[in-house]
């Protein structure tokens, strides 16, 4: 079989992340929200910075504030000497996505988890969370469960076997996620931008998509 010769093998690596960009950008579909709602469809929230690690539990019951897209949630710090670094920390996070119900795919019970399901005649969403940040992260559900790992290379957060029906509002779907943040640097970002090094750790973008499937 006839092998093919690549002359200039340093481009496969860029022209490999503009193709992965351009099929991310075909999976994954910005979500249109409601421009009349009263409230967006995702709220982040973040907790205090911790230098030893606290569990679920203890974080639940932490105060929250709000943080928004480019916010520095842990700031490098400056040695004695005058060297930047980026001790480790931990923080977590809180995310509330609320959905209107006649839009979200669900699961049914009944199959724990296997079916999609749809309402009303119409083909449901299958919605995601794209949370792209400097650090590492291990999502957990409002029931303390851990539901996936995320990274800047592995930034989306599956929602359809999360959200439920929100009973203190009519004909929504909503769900709580818990972020257990992990700040240090590691390779994982290589080639992110911006940066750690001015401005710390960021929100670098949260959106709801939905699974183009």
């Amino acid at each position: 079989m006839r092998q093919t010769t690549t002359p200039l093998p340093q481009l496969i690596y860029p022209r490999v992340i503009h193709l992965r960009r351009r099929l991310r950008e075909q999976v994954y579909l910005p979500f249109e929200e409601n421009k009349d709602a009263a409230e967006p469809n995702v709220k982040i929230f973040v907790g205090p910075i911790h230098k030893n690690y606290i569990n679920w539990e203890e974080a639940i019951s932490e105060s929250y504030e709000a943080i928004a897209v480019g916010d520095s949630f842990s700031p490098a710090s400056i040695t004695s000497d005058g060297v930047k670094e980026f001790p480790w920390t931990q923080r977590w996070f809180r995310v509330d996505v609320q959905v209107a119900r006649s839009s979200a795919c669900y699961i049914d019970d009944e199959s724990k988890g296997l079916d999609r399901m749809q309402t009303d005649g119409e083909a449901c969403h299958e919605y995601c969370l794209h949370f792209l940040a400097h650090g590492e992260f291990t999502v957990y559900t409002n029931e303390g469960n851990v539901w996936c790992g995320i990274d800047p290379c592995h930034s989306h957060i599956p929602l359809s076997g999360l959200l439920q029906r929100d009973n203190e509002k009519q004909g929504m779907e909503s769900c709580t996620l818990w972020l257990d943040g992990g700040q240090w640097q590691t390779g994982f970002w290589f080639g992110l931008q911006p940066p750690t090094d001015e401005l710390g750790f960021r929100i670098l973008k949260f959106q709801l998509q939905t699974k183009n499937s």
